[in-house]
């Protein structure tokens, strides 16, 4: 261990004034130096024993901080770890309703995950972390959420995956790829769980722009006075204004919601143009109403990836069959 660790305290210094968080346990006996000596965290040994199998070796009778505690008191320095989030996870250890005194930005949740694996601290502050990942679902942008669907598999918050990964896949117009390369540290899980988003959204946005540039085109020429033998002019130019509505639409970067938007927008100019032939205006407002309603139909379909399905498949699809083994068998020397 670093020397300085583990210093015995004398009676009147074990409990002298220390600064913010020194009312999480005021009679413990356990203090860790945080942020360069500017915070101090008292705590009860025996919790963070309980929640830690590293602070019960720690505390435990073959190292020094051990030796001190067991004369009457120690101080920890872990001049490594951000204070303030220490500071709330043992806050939360020592109390769970004091969850809900913090807020913590996505950024500080992926710290608390942090420190929390390298203390082994995981299990005492789970639940703490879904809730602090649901007070930020309405709040967030693209690259917070990004960052929040990672927390959440760390933190295997099912719920909250499958939220944050449907509502990603709606709004998010950037490259999944390129989030897992912009992120710190990313893993294997990291990529793949790009992969499967990216392939879910294309999947999705090739339906939207079938209809954009396939069927809505195929709707408009199907006007039904095109059969008689003089069909009405005006239905004509508005067949031939109503092709060019959408074809400026040509860059693909878009999000599942984008893409629904530019179908109704197409449909909304459409219903725009006069015409005064009446079998052509009930035929395209049924037809607007069909395509409205196919789009939207696509959009409440799109479903989250499932937590479980994520970890057991190749794909990430979710199957359905969460009690069974669903990993495929892996070729001899697969990494």
């Amino acid at each position: 261990m670093k020397e300085g660790r583990g210093r015995k305290r004398s009676a009147d210094e074990a409990f002298a004034d220390d600064p913010q968080f020194d009312k999480i346990a005021p009679d413990g006996v356990v203090t860790f130096i945080l942020d360069e000596g500017k915070m101090t965290v008292r705590v009860h040994s025996a919790i963070m024993k309980n929640a830690s199998p590293v602070f019960a070796a720690m505390l435990g009778p073959h190292f020094k901080e051990g030796h001190a505690l067991r004369e009457g008191g120690c101080e920890i320095p872990l001049p490594e770890d951000d204070g303030v989030v220490f500071a709330w996870i043992c806050r939360v250890l020592h109390c769970q309703n004091d969850t809900y005194s913090w807020q913590p930005e996505p950024k500080e949740i992926v710290q608390v995950l942090d420190v929390a694996e390298k203390y082994d601290l995981s299990k005492g502050i789970l639940l703490s972390v879904r809730v602090w990942v649901g007070h930020q679902l309405e709040h967030t942008d693209t690259s917070d959420l990004w960052s929040l669907l990672l927390a959440c598999h760390r933190a295997q918050d099912g719920d909250s995956f499958e939220s944050i990964s449907r509502k990603l896949l709606l709004s998010c117009a950037e490259s999944f790829v390129q989030l897992a390369a912009d992120t710190k540290d990313a893993g294997r899980t990291a990529y793949r769980l790009a992969a499967t988003l990216e392939v879910s959204r294309n999947e999705v946005l090739s339906k939207i722009f079938w209809i954009l540039h396939v069927d809505l085109p195929d709707a408009i020429r199907g006007y039904p006075c095109r059969h008689d033998e003089n069909p009405n002019p005006y239905c004509m130019m508005n067949v031939q204004a109503g092709m060019t509505l959408h074809l400026h639409h040509n860059d693909t970067s878009r999000s599942i919601n984008q893409g629904v938007d530019l179908v109704l927008d197409a449909l909304s100019k459409l219903c725009k143009h006069t015409i005064d032939c009446e079998p052509c205006i009930k035929y395209r407002g049924a037809m607007c109403r069909s395509i409205h309603y196919t789009c939207v139909n696509i959009e409440e379909k799109v479903k989250g990836l499932c937590l479980a399905c994520f970890d057991r498949t190749s794909t990430g699809k979710c199957t359905n069959e969460h009690g069974k083994s669903l990993v495929a068998p892996r070729p001899v020397g697969y990494t």
